[in-house]
């Protein structure tokens, strides 16, 4: 009468295996291993066998299977079936996506750029997405750089420094090599002679103040005008500029 009472809860019925734990889908990079596992309960014992899409794999019975030095070709959809002597149970498909850790195919390159005009510095890469992107500049995080170009407009003098860019995926991160921005405070433009001398076109900071030298042999320069609080583009005509060569040099002053 007890055996009786006990039912489907008693010890006169058995059940195939209930999986308890389901494997779980996996991302992993080339070349490493791959471990998908279950776990499933049963009164008597289990046997495993997994499958690769609906092809079973030799000798995968166990409850955990690994796959050694993982290639493209092993991605897809892993299943499990687990069996007792009272029948058998197929766990959820598990996925096993295979990617690339991101790598820099192109390191972003140093420059010089005027001050006021626009510096880009961009890198190559190859990853499996998605894939993120960070820009530095000196170290701190630059605003809004993350993407794999990095465009500053209207460059000044605070924007030099060394820039460098981490990509990042689930798999791994790799960070660039570093890249110099020099912002270039003036720059002559044109050089005319006129009937007046030489006209020198500028362009510059605005606000700043220029020295302009001159010299016959690129040895020996001279003072030639200090112009203060200038525009972004001005002219000076050299109206002492003799027959001979001369060579003209600009810097910024205090």
């Amino acid at each position: 009468m007890a055996l009786f009472g006990a039912d489907s809860y008693g010890k006169c019925r058995n059940y195939p295996p209930i999986i308890v734990t389901q494997p779980s889908n996996q991302i992993i990079a080339a070349g490493d291993n791959a471990t998908f596992s279950v776990s499933a309960a049963s009164a008597v014992p289990l046997s495993y066998q997994w499958t690769f899409g609906p092809m079973e794999i030799d000798g995968a019975t166990n409850s955990v299977l690994v796959i050694t030095n993982v290639q493209p070709a092993a991605a897809g959809t892993y299943t499990v079936t687990v069996s007792n002597s009272f029948g058998p149970v197929t766990s959820a498909p598990a996925t096993l996506t295979v990617g690339f850790p991101p790598a820099i195919t192109q390191q972003p390159k140093s420059q010089t750029v005027l001050i006021g005009s626009t510096a880009t510095f961009t890198v190559g890469y190859t990853g499996t997405p998605p894939l993120s992107f960070q820009w530095r500049r000196n170290g701190l995080l630059v605003t809004g750089g993350t993407s794999p170009t990095l465009v500053i407009n209207n460059v000044q003098s605070q924007n030099a420094g060394t820039y460098t860019v981490r990509i990042s995926n689930s798999l791994n991160a790799v960070t660039s090599a570093p890249a110099t921005l020099i912002v270039a405070s003036g720059q002559f433009s044109a050089l005319t002679v006129t009937t007046n001398g030489v006209q020198l076109n500028v362009q510059g900071e605005t606000g700043g103040n220029y020295i302009i030298e001159t010299s016959s042999d690129l040895k020996q320069w001279d003072p030639l005008a200090t112009l203060l609080n200038n525009p972004q583009t001005w002219q000076f005509t050299d109206t002492t500029a003799g027959v001979g060569q001369r060579f003209y040099r600009l810097h910024k002053s205090p």
